[in-house]
C-alpha cells in the first residue's frame, strides 16, 4: 500500500490574481469589440454608415448581405466549395481505406516501402509545389477546371488519411 501524498496548490497573491484578471479583461474587450463593431454595423444603411460609425442601427436591414451575395457572385462560389469539398472527401477516404486496408491487413515484402512513400507525402508542403503543380496543370490543360483543383486536393490530402487508416484498420 502506498503512503497518500498530499497535493500541493501553489498559493498566488491575490494583487497578481487581479492583474490578470484585469489583463485578461481587457484583451477581450479589444478582441471581441471589433467583431461586435462588424457585425452591427453590418446592419446599417450605407447613409447611416456615413453619420455615425460607431452607433447602433436604426432601422435594421439585410441590403448589405443581400448585394454582397449578388454582385460577389456568391451563389456559383457556394457550388463550387460543395462540389469540391464532396468530389475530394469521396476520392480521399475511398482511397485511403483501400490503401490503409491493403497495408494493414495484407502484409508483402514492398508494402512496408509503398507505405513509407505515402508517409513522406507528408512532408511535402503545398508552398513547395505549387509551381510544379502550375505548369503540370497547364501542360495537360486541366488548369481553369474543377479537376485542376480536385486532384491537387486528393494528392494533398492522402498522405494523411491513409496514414490514419492503417492506424485505424490495424487496430480493428
Amino acid at each position: 500500500m502506498q503512503p497518500q501524498t498530499k497535493r500541493v496548490h501553489a498559493v498566488v497573491p491575490w494583487p497578481f490574481r487581479i492583474a490578470t484578471w484585469i489583463i485578461l479583461s481587457l484583451f477581450a474587450v479589444f478582441t471581441l469589440y471589433p467583431l461586435l463593431w462588424v457585425a452591427y454595423t453590418s446592419f446599417k444603411t450605407q447613409p447611416e454608415i456615413m453619420r455615425s460609425l460607431t452607433a447602433l442601427p436604426e432601422s435594421w436591414t439585410l441590403d448589405n448581405y443581400r448585394n454582397a451575395w449578388e454582385l460577389g457572385e456568391f451563389a456559383g462560389l457556394f457550388y463550387n466549395s460543395f462540389i469540391y469539398s464532396i468530389v475530394t472527401t469521396v476520392f480521399v477516404v475511398l482511397l485511403a481505406v483501400s490503401a490503409g486496408f491493403a497495408f494493414a491487413k495484407i502484409p508483402t515484402r514492398s508494402s512496408k516501402l509503398w507505405y513509407s512513400f505515402f508517409i513522406v507525402g507528408l512532408l511535402v508542403t503545398i508552398s513547395s509545389s505549387i509551381v510544379p503543380i502550375f505548369v503540370a496543370e497547364t501542360w495537360l490543360g486541366l488548369d481553369n477546371t474543377r479537376a485542376g483543383i480536385i486532384v491537387p486536393y486528393v494528392a494533398f490530402n492522402i498522405s494523411f488519411a491513409v496514414y490514419l487508416a492503417v492506424a485505424f484498420i490495424g487496430d480493428i
